[in-house]
C-alpha cells in the first residue's frame, strides 16, 4: 500500500452503507419498461471478480423484486442479461481489468454504459 494511503478506508467496505431497496427506490422510472441499473465490471478484474459482480446484480434483481411486489425475478440465468421490463442488467467487458475507464478496453465498456444510457 502507498505511504499516503489511510488503512481506515478498507474498513469502510467491510461493513453495507446502503441497502439495495433503499438505492432502488431512489431511483425514477420503474414499471415503464426499461432497465433503470447497469453493473458493469471487467473480466479479467482481480480484485472484484466477475462472480462477486453477479451476486451484486442478483441482490439487486432481488431486492427490486420486492420494491416492485413481484414474486419471481424476471431475469435470464445467463451471464449478465436482464430480460423484460425494469431489469437490473449486468454486462462483462471482455479483457478489460479494475480500471475499465483507464484499460486499454476503455472504449468497449463507453460502448455498453452509452447503449444502455441511450435505452434510458
Amino acid at each position: 500500500m502507498v505511504g499516503y494511503e489511510s488503512m481506515i478506508w478498507p474498513f469502510g467496505l467491510m461493513l453495507p452503507f446502503a441497502s439495495a431497496q433503499s438505492v432502488l427506490r431512489s431511483i425514477m422510472g420503474w414499471g415503464d419498461g426499461r432497465s433503470m441499473m447497469l453493473i458493469v465490471a471487467g473480466e479479467q478484474d482481480k480484485l472484484i471478480a466477475i462472480p462477486l459482480m453477479q451476486k451484486l446484480a442478483a441482490a439487486y434483481r432481488a431486492a427490486l423484486e420486492k420494491v416492485l411486489g413481484r414474486k419471481k425475478p424476471q431475469h435470464s440465468a445467463s451471464i449478465g442479461m436482464a430480460l423484460g421490463p425494469d431489469g437490473v442488467e449486468f454486462a462483462a467487458v471482455k479483457k478489460s481489468g479494475h480500471h475499465l475507464m483507464n484499460d486499454l478496453h476503455w472504449d468497449e465498456a463507453a460502448e455498453r454504459i452509452l447503449e444502455f444510457l441511450q435505452q434510458l
